[in-house]
């Protein structure tokens, strides 16, 4: 399912949608971050 939506986004080269999906990348390194700590 996430593999499908990170196609669906790098398809689309919109500016907006790319700042979007790294903004989200960004919130799941600090979950990534704050469940290892």
């Amino acid at each position: 399912m996430l593999e499908f939506t990170v196609i669906i986004l790098l398809r689309s080269r919109k500016p907006r949608i790319k700042n979007y999906f790294w903004i989200i990348g960004l919130r799941f390194k600090l979950k990534l971050n704050s469940t290892n700590v």
